[in-house]
């Protein structure tokens, strides 16, 4: 388990050895949710029917708002007073989630946080992930060793760079790191879980 704080915001992602059942069970927050998570653009605040959703909001404290990852990204947004999760996999980032959950604040957005999720480094593609992409997302594509990798850190950040003051990368690639859940190492059904809430 990681736990970082940023004035009044927490966030912890668990790892492959966290017994996450006594982990939620520590926690100081009211409640911890969950969406039930398609790959979609949408966003919800978290006292809805979560159902075909990949994003939670609230403005309350001491709510926990949680994403289920193995490869694709748990981005949080705050402006500390407001704050949303999002469950940000390429086909989620393509039709607009990012953009989805920046529309939920007015004003420039104090801080992102960007959990582990799979690299450049590792995020091989084929010619049937290249034909979803638009021209201008092809500059995300990295070509080495004659095979083509996703950049999803670049297309995430250039998302966020013009409306958030600070973004903290925790820089972590799930394939290539051995104690982080990932869909193409073989985790069909485990994931990793990054929850966020705002103290009072």
């Amino acid at each position: 388990m990681k736990h970082f704080k940023f004035n009044n915001l927490n966030i912890i992602y668990t790892e492959k050895d966290d017994n996450v059942k006594k982990l939620l069970k520590s926690l100081p927050v009211k409640h911890i949710i969950l969406p039930k998570q398609t790959h979609s653009n949408n966003i919800k605040e978290y006292t809805c029917n979560l159902d075909n959703c990949d994003g939670i909001y609230t403005t309350e404290k001491n709510i926990a708002l949680g994403i289920k990852t193995a490869d694709c990204g748990a981005i949080v947004l705050t402006d500390y007073e407001k704050l949303t999760i999002i469950h940000a996999g390429w086909r989620g980032i393509l039709s607009g989630i990012i953009e989805n959950a920046l529309d939920l604040f007015e004003d420039e957005i104090d801080f992102a946080f960007l959990a582990p999720f799979a690299r450049s480094c590792c995020y091989e593609v084929k010619e049937d992930f290249i034909k979803n992409l638009r021209k201008e997302e092809f500059l995300y594509l990295k070509n080495k060793n004659s095979k083509i990798y996703f950049s999803m850190e670049d297309i995430i950040k250039d998302k966020l760079k013009n409306r958030v003051k600070t973004i903290y990368d925790t820089e972590k690639c799930t394939i290539c790191n051995k104690n982080l859940f990932s869909y193409r190492k073989g985790d069909i059904k485990d994931r990793m879980l990054t929850i966020a809430w705002l103290e009072d």
